[in-house]
């Protein structure tokens, strides 16, 4: 998803070779090696962009202006439309605010667990 983001938001097919595929690519075995580095942080990070990343898009079909990179003629390169931007810092902030709403949470479970009691399991 991020690798889509990327290849979107600088302009090029996302399905032609070579450049965006490897993008994709790069992107995702670099994204692959921090979750297994990381874990837990990184798959909250993941996770809070993908979902940011599926809102947007749904708001964006659902209201039937989602921007999509468009040629002025053929064989030019493509343009990307100026509200494609409006939409990449919406999901830039939706994905910080569920990382922090996560984080939070974590935060809050692990002092939960640190301050809990051994119970006896006869009660």
């Amino acid at each position: 998803m991020a690798g889509y983001l990327i290849s979107f938001s600088i302009g090029y097919d996302y399905y032609m070779l070579p450049i965006p595929l490897f993008i994709m690519w790069g992107v995702g075995i670099i994204f692959g090696i921090l979750a297994v580095v990381f874990k837990r942080h990184f798959l909250t990070f993941s996770f809070s962009w993908i979902g940011s990343q599926m809102v947007f898009t749904s708001i964006g079909e659902f209201v039937g202006k989602y921007p999509r990179p468009y040629r002025v003629e053929e064989g030019s390169d493509l343009i990307t439309p100026p509200a494609w931007w409006y939409y990449l810092i919406g999901i830039v902030f939706l994905s910080g605010l569920g990382m922090l709403v996560q984080f939070q949470d974590f935060a809050r479970t692990e002092r939960l667990n640190e301050s809990m009691v051994a119970l006896p399991y006869n009660l």
